[in-house]
């Protein structure tokens, strides 16, 4: 078995089919086996699967155990030594898995490896390729400055997004959407933290992988699409604070006291800036637009209630 490719799904059967036929419409050149693990969708992905994937290896949960957990139940069973990690609404273009299975066979080193990840204009994804996060980036990131100002190397230090992201190099954090991690360094470092429901569970363990001496290395040569965040749009506002709740975890773990206040004070000062933004353009904005800005509204306002331990 040369590769081993492990799916979270919740909830988003039509772009899962649309994920799955591109794996195989792309695999030429490679023995894969594909385990999904679903986390008790409500839509009908299992009746997909069995009706036009039956030999997808198909792990099914009674509850949602969270994408750390259900990741963990489908590396448990993986075959290959090599195994890729993919989020169900994403597609993968020609060459890209080839790609990442000869680079890892190259480079012994090498614990993790992520391919370019674009938007479905095109766009490239910044979050592929980026540095640890911190409270000061995610503070910029809530406010929204590296877009502002994306050539700034303080505002876009965490998501690099001052790079073109064109050259292959050394990073320190991928992408969970799009990961291909060798079985040794699960072996060495342990699996995902199971206390992360969602958010930051792959920054976690991009960490511990640097933490275990292995290398994780941006190589853009490979290239997939990601449609972004389609399971977790499913609930907006809860899946928001849980990012924050796992940010927070993520800090206390690696970080130490200090970095959790500071979190939540930069995460309640963004939120507070972000709801009085919102509540002036909603004052001088045209009806069409309102709707989109309602729910930023209410998703910081949320956000600012967790951040004040309510």
């Amino acid at each position: 078995m040369d590769l081993s490719i492990v799916i979270v799904n919740w909830n988003a059967g039509d772009y899962l089919k649309q994920c799955l036929n591109s794996i195989y419409e792309n695999s030429s050149g490679l023995k894969i086996e594909i385990i999904v693990v679903d986390n008790n969708s409500s839509d009908n992905s299992s009746g997909m699967l069995k009706s036009s994937f039956p030999a997808v290896k198909y792990i099914a949960n009674n509850v949602n155990v969270g994408f750390g957990a259900a990741n963990n139940q489908g590396i448990r069973v993986c075959a290959s030594e090599y195994i890729l990690l993919l989020n169900p609404d994403t597609i993968v273009l020609p060459g890209a898995l080839l790609t990442m299975v000869r680079f890892m066979e190259s480079k012994a080193d090498v614990g993790a490896i992520g391919p370019k990840i674009l938007n479905p204009d095109k766009t490239i994804q910044y979050e592929c390729a980026r540095n640890a996060p911190t409270p000061l980036s995610e503070f910029f990131v809530m406010m929204t400055l590296h877009k502002r100002f994306p050539k700034s190397k303080l505002f876009g230090r965490y998501l690099m997004s001052y790079w073109d992201h064109e050259d292959e190099m050394e990073v320190e954090m991928l992408s969970g959407a799009c990961a291909m991690m060798r079985k040794q360094a699960f072996d060495r470092i342990g699996m995902f933290d199971e206390k992360y429901f969602m958010y930051a569970e792959d920054t976690d363990l991009f960490r511990r992988i640097k933490e275990g001496g292995w290398k994780i290395r941006y190589v853009p040569s490979a290239v997939i699409v990601h449609y972004w965040g389609k399971s977790a749009a499913a609930a907006p506002y809860a899946m928001a604070v849980e990012a924050k709740k796992s940010m927070e975890r993520y800090f206390k773990k690696h970080c130490g006291l200090f970095y959790v206040i500071l979190h939540r004070i930069f995460t309640l000062i963004a939120s507070l800036c972000m709801v009085a933004a919102c509540l002036i353009m909603y004052l001088n904005i045209f009806d069409r637009k309102k709707t989109n800005l309602r729910m930023i509204l209410i998703k910081h306002l949320y956000i600012m209630k967790w951040s004040i331990w309510i």
